[in-house]
């Protein structure tokens, strides 16, 4: 279970990057 919740902290923080890196690009 404590691996599975870590799982889905990096995927939750994965989207977050992405998503800071597109408006990064957006803003380039």
């Amino acid at each position: 279970k404590r691996l599975d919740n870590v799982g889905q902290e990096m995927k939750e923080f994965v989207a977050v990057v992405q998503t800071i890196g597109s408006i990064h690009h957006l803003n380039l």
